[in-house]
């Protein structure tokens, strides 16, 4: 099966933004919209969320507090928990999902930890949304995190509306994604690219667009210190900067 990283792309922008699921089958991917959603009383979510065709699991908005009550399954390939109250990823959170492709926990933004081993049994993960988590909160946590090295495949990571203060804190986790070819990233006043940022080769696109209702644009002026790192780029999105 070969994919291009335009299509990859192009099919994981528009799962972050709809209510759409990745539906994985032998060939190729798919977009196909979701025939079910989860029941709106949540009583045991083994029971009442749907699997969607074949591989597509989508629990969105239906208050899920921990991963746990989401029984897994390596048959799946996506899984969308966005809009919900989880607060911790534990240490073998998705050792059941190993066959992810793409996980979206966007919108979960009470969180207040990520284990260094959550991700861990995640190799073909090619997508992974974290918008809107409140990580910013907890530098501790996260300014030597190096749970993204059990990511070996990842293409595309979304870190926006985090309020990030510096990238200190993101810099040695964005070490080990060596394959990523995307990321979504707001800037901050005081924001500049270590040299950790450097390793990653295969990092062809920044956006660094703004949404209005959710954060304003730092960036004030560019010069070429602040790319200094980036030396394999060739898109950068600032809009609304």
């Amino acid at each position: 099966m070969i994919i291009t990283y335009t299509s990859l792309l192009l099919m994981f922008l528009e799962f972050i933004h709809t209510n759409h699921a990745i539906i994985c089958d032998t060939e190729e991917f798919h977009i196909r919209s979701l025939r079910g959603t989860c029941t709106d009383q949540i009583v045991s979510l083994k029971d009442n969320c749907p699997l969607d065709l074949q591989r597509s699991y989508n629990c969105r908005g239906k208050n899920v507090k921990s991963i746990s009550e989401i029984e897994g399954n390596t048959s799946y390939c996506s899984l969308d928990i966005s809009r919900n109250s989880v607060k911790r990823l534990k240490n073998g959170t998705f050792r059941e999902w190993t066959n992810l492709v793409a996980l979206d926990h966007s919108d979960n933004y009470d969180m207040e930890k990520i284990e260094s081993d959550a991700f861990q049994g995640l190799p073909n993960l090619r997508y992974l949304n974290l918008k809107h988590t409140g990580i910013h909160a907890i530098p501790y946590n996260y300014r030597f995190f190096e749970g993204f090295r059990h990511l070996p495949e990842l293409i595309i990571l979304d870190l926006t509306q985090n309020n990030f203060k510096s990238y200190d804190s993101i810099r040695i986790a964005v070490n080990h994604t060596r394959k990523l070819q995307y990321l979504a990233l707001e800037g901050c006043p005081s924001c500049t690219f270590g040299p950790e940022f450097g390793t990653l080769k295969q990092l062809i696109t920044l956006d660094q667009t703004v949404e209005k209702e959710w954060s304003y644009c730092f960036i004030e002026t560019l010069n070429n210190k602040y790319f200094e790192n980036l030396q394999f780029l060739k898109y950068i999105f600032l809009s609304d900067c």
